[in-house]
């Protein structure tokens, strides 16, 4: 069965785009919810959504920007389901007949149409600030220049190399902005990041080296001091490789750095080849 298809009541159905397959799908499991619970959230919507893909194995839900596409989308939906919901105070009529507007699929045009606002990039802008949302050190003025950088600047490819390190447990976070205004994200994680425990530096630079993550580099010394002295603690009982300018090679090993209990050392004698750990990253947008 083709991405853009889905066979519903024995009949195929064709999605031209991503935004009205998140539409549709906003649709029919806010129906399943009001069989369910008669009343209910756009949190209970979401909730079903995730249980569908545990169960299902729905690929193409699994990921962050269609979940915060989908919350739009049903925030968008619900405003005309007056049995469901009760429609906030002040909403005008207009409003609630636009939200009502469907297409061919009995799908919300507002929805659509919400779904598909992006940065220049393409980005979808619901993803960018569910995205910001979620930093902790990007707050008050701080935080709504993140936003403007993202909204000019982030590209779809540097959105996935955040969300690709922000699931493996770096805990991606904007320590800073450049004078410039580039916005420098890096693995702020009080641990070490739990899906790259399993490399020693060589696999990690290997892996850094990758076309998909161009702009990507270890986190340096004086990188991680830095937000050390901001309070960020790193590595309080865990430890993680740094950018090591005199490791060597493979065969040659020299010296590593690394950050261990919430400071920086560096080895003084070659490590071992089997000196398994995880690394932190630095990158900017």
């Amino acid at each position: 069965m083709s991405e853009k298809q889905e066979l519903v009541n024995n009949r195929r159905v064709d999605f031209t785009n991503k935004a009205e397959r998140v539409a549709y799908d906003a649709k029919n499991l806010m129906a399943i919810a009001k069989l369910k619970y008669g009343k209910f959230t756009v949190q209970d919507v979401l909730d079903l959504a995730t249980r569908q893909t545990a169960q299902q194995s729905t690929d193409h839900i699994d990921t962050p920007e269609y979940i915060a596409l989908l919350r739009q989308a049903i925030a968008v939906q619900l405003k005309g389901q007056e049995p469901i919901l009760k429609v906030t105070s002040g909403v005008s009529t207009e409003a609630i007949e636009a939200a009502q507007e469907t297409n061919e699929h009995g799908v919300s045009t507002e929805a659509i149409e919400a779904a598909q606002e992006t940065n220049e990039h393409g980005v979808s802008m619901e993803a960018i600030t569910s995205l910001v949302d979620g930093f902790k050190l990007a707050f008050g003025e701080k935080k709504e220049a993140v936003l403007a950088r993202f909204n000019t600047h982030l590209t779809p490819e540097k959105l996935r190399q955040i969300q690709y390190f922000q699931g493996k447990g770096h805990g991606i976070d904007v320590p800073s902005i450049t004078e410039d205004g580039e916005v420098e994200l890096a693995s702020c994680s009080e641990v070490a990041p739990t899906g790259h425990r399993n490399m020693n530096y060589f696999d990690a630079e290997d892996l850094l080296k990758q076309p998909e993550f161009a702009g990507v580099d270890f986190m340096t010394a004086d990188q991680a001091i830095s937000l050390i002295r901001a309070g960020v603690r790193l590595d309080r009982n865990s430890w993680s490789y740094l950018k090591s300018p005199n490791i060597g090679t493979r065969k040659s090993r020299g010296r590593a750095v690394y950050c261990s209990t919430s400071n920086v050392y560096e080895l003084f004698t070659p490590f071992p080849s089997n000196y398994y750990g995880a690394f932190r990253v630095w990158l900017r947008v």
